[in-house]
């Protein structure tokens, strides 16, 4: 019983603290703006600027804490259903037309046990994971590699490798994984993505390129 109070302790820990966060954030965030309304010249201020910034990068952290949170609850209770990855990825992957490369591929169908709105919240992590520490000039690249019982889809970035390819340490919630790139990184959204993943009874790993230019993620499902 101590054990299980303890559970629910736990796992009420990142909504207690959304909520705890969000009333001084938002007193923080009115004030800002009434300042610059009394103000307007402060909004160049680089120590405003920075204020501001340092605002919404709580904002988001608590979000994601409460993401991951919640996600984990809500996908015990959910059923897979057959679903041809193929036939999904190729309407997914056209939403990201233009900032990812899709490698040509077999397009005969390859049935797996999934939820699409998962595999979409799942496959946007890892995106949103690569694109934001490819560097302007480099590239995002995906693609299907086809086995006898399985299918691999593989993301490539070029950009900063991994510290780590401890699947272990790499996917643990709040373990900044690479040290630069454009957005805040947490190591949440691979976290998600890891307990999607497991849900789907999937295969995730992440590892550097041999050459040092990039990093590979590797996502493998069985086929039905």
């Amino acid at each position: 019983e101590k054990q299980h109070s303890y559970m629910n302790f736990l796992e009420r820990i990142p909504q207690t603290l959304r909520h705890e966060i969000s009333n001084p954030l938002n007193k923080l965030r009115t004030s800002l703006e009434n300042l610059l309304d009394h103000q307007p010249e402060l909004a160049r201020d680089k120590y405003i600027q920075k204020i501001d910034a340092g605002i919404d990068q709580i904002s988001r952290i608590t979000i994601h804490l409460t993401e991951a949170a919640s996600l984990e609850g809500a996908i015990k209770e959910e059923q897979l259903s057959k679903l041809d990855l193929i036939e999904f990825l190729e309407g997914y992957l056209y939403a990201w037309d233009g900032r990812v490369e899709q490698a040509q591929w077999d397009k005969a169908p390859a049935y797996i046990l999934a939820d699409s709105s998962r595999l979409e919240q799942l496959f946007d992590k890892l995106l949103d994971n690569a694109v934001s520490f490819c560097p302007e000039n480099g590239k995002v690249r995906v693609q299907v590699a086809h086995q006898i019982d399985r299918i691999a889809v593989i993301i490539e970035n070029d950009g900063p490798l991994l510290p780590t390819e401890s699947t272990s340490e790499l996917f643990s919630p709040m373990v900044s994984t690479r040290s630069s790139g454009s957005s805040i990184h947490l190591g949440l959204g691979l976290h998600i993505a890891k307990l999607i993943s497991d849900q789907h009874k999937a295969t995730l790993t992440g590892k550097n390129r041999d050459d040092g230019s990039g990093v590979i993620f590797s996502l493998e499902f069985d086929l039905l």
